[in-house]
């Protein structure tokens, strides 16, 4: 699974919106929702937002499937 794949899962599971997310790290819904469906790629500064917001590790999304 995807680095992206991986944080949507962990929204679904958290019932996190993608609204909260886009809140909270300052990226626009519409590009969260591009990346998070593997329609464009996250950058580091994203990503690094997105677990920061999420008070996760990187390697939680990250990990081999």
């Amino acid at each position: 699974m995807t680095v992206a794949k991986n944080i949507k899962l962990y929204l679904v599971k958290n019932n996190i919106t993608q609204k909260w997310l886009s809140n909270k790290t300052g990226i626009g819904v519409e590009k969260l929702s591009l990346s998070l469906n593997d329609k464009r790629k996250l950058d580091s500064e994203e990503f690094a937002k997105i677990t920061v917001a999420l008070h996760e590790p990187a390697e939680t999304f990250i990990r081999k499937n």
